[in-house]
């Protein structure tokens, strides 16, 4: 038997809001409400294209194409809020 951890999705996630738009200059403006924690960004993309730990600034850097962002907002080791949002670059 292994010591497996279970992470818990904590019940104030509602409070924690993402909104994702991108200009006519495809700059992506992310906007984040009601964090309570540490902010984490991950992106998955065209083609398997997938990456872990991202700055906000490299948003900025993505070619065309349809993205989903996830944040996270880490309250802890074991708490956590997650949202995910679905953007275009054309």
């Amino acid at each position: 038997m292994t010591n497996a951890r279970s992470l818990q999705i904590t019940p104030d996630c509602d409070q924690f809001n993402v909104k994702v738009t991108v200009d006519q200059n495809n700059k992506v403006v992310l906007e984040v409400t009601g964090l309570k924690g540490k902010q984490l960004l991950h992106l998955v993309g065209n083609k398997g294209f997938a990456k872990q730990n991202i700055s906000e600034e490299e948003l900025n850097n993505l070619g065309k194409g349809s993205y989903v962002l996830i944040v996270i907002d880490q309250k802890g080791s074991e708490n956590f809020c997650q949202k995910h949002v679905d953007f275009t670059i054309n």
